[in-house]
């Protein structure tokens, strides 16, 4: 578990974002093992306080992996993300002032992976999916999706 804070001084008058408070963050995590299976997770979040309007002033992640040592050698894995980002914005009112209000953007993945190691050779395969990777908001989601193989030789 960590916690920070960073004090920040608002110099608004020369930036371009006005920043309402100190920079803070934090992440806790666990992790559990049962015999050949793992399960861990964490959360955290960062609030930057940016005030400007459409800068991003806030962003939550909570992942969760579950891993299987099927024996020494080999391994199978999954996992899940989840990542929040809230953006300020102003609208006006029926009062006719200005307020703030924070659009949503959610960023979705999740992974598999296989490793296989036997003396100094590695053998591994992640193929990862995830969803509105560009945080949109008003516009369509934008998908990604990777394949990664490897191997890996020790001497």
């Amino acid at each position: 578990m960590s916690v920070s804070e960073t004090e920040q001084t608002d110099q608004s008058k020369t930036l371009t974002q006005d920043l309402g408070g100190d920079h803070q963050e934090g992440v806790v995590g666990l992790q559990f093992a049962f015999g050949p299976v793992e399960l861990g997770g964490q959360i955290s979040a960062e609030r930057l306080r940016t005030q400007s309007v459409n800068s991003t002033n806030y962003y939550a992640n909570s992942s969760w992996g579950l891993a299987f040592n099927i024996n020494d050698d080999l391994s199978v894995s999954y996992s899940q993300a989840r990542h929040l980002q809230t953006k300020t914005k102003k609208k006006a009112t029926d009062t006719g002032r200005t307020e703030a209000q924070s659009p949503k953007s959610w960023m979705r993945g999740d992974s598999i992976q296989v490793a296989y190691t036997v003396g100094g050779l590695g053998l591994k395969y992640a193929a990862t999916d995830y969803d509105n990777v560009a945080y949109g908001f008003d516009s369509a989601a934008t998908p990604r999706k990777a394949q990664l193989v490897a191997l890996s030789l020790a001497f």
